[in-house]
């Protein structure tokens, strides 16, 4: 395992173990780990970057959920990133969310 995967990992339980407190333990944050790495090896030059995370949801939320859990995971991500990696240059300008809920077997989908 390289050092580039032993930081995702250590911001992935950061996240996690940050934004679940936050949000009573209803979601489940990944960093994408291409994307990432993206950030990190092509753009090193880059100071204002985007990132990937995947939610993985237990129900579906609301818009404005959505626009105030961005904001939550830039601020997380600003903080824990240049402390894993120890350096300050990198901030987070747009974090783009990927959602996951599970389908319940049984569902019915009406075709009109």
């Amino acid at each position: 395992m390289n050092q580039n995967e032993i930081h995702r990992r250590v911001i992935n339980k950061l996240l996690n173990h940050r934004m679940k407190k936050k949000y009573n333990y209803d979601l489940v944050f990944y960093l994408n780990s291409i994307q990432y790495l993206s950030n990190k090896e092509l753009n090193p030059d880059l100071h204002l970057l985007n990132e990937i995370v995947s939610v993985n949801l237990k129900s579906p939320i609301m818009m404005y959920q959505r626009d105030r859990l961005i904001v939550d995971l830039k601020e997380c991500l600003n903080l824990f990133i240049p402390l894993v990696e120890g350096c300050s240059k990198r901030k987070i300008n747009n974090v783009i969310l990927k959602f996951k809920q599970p389908i319940l077997s049984g569902t019915l989908i009406r075709k009109d």
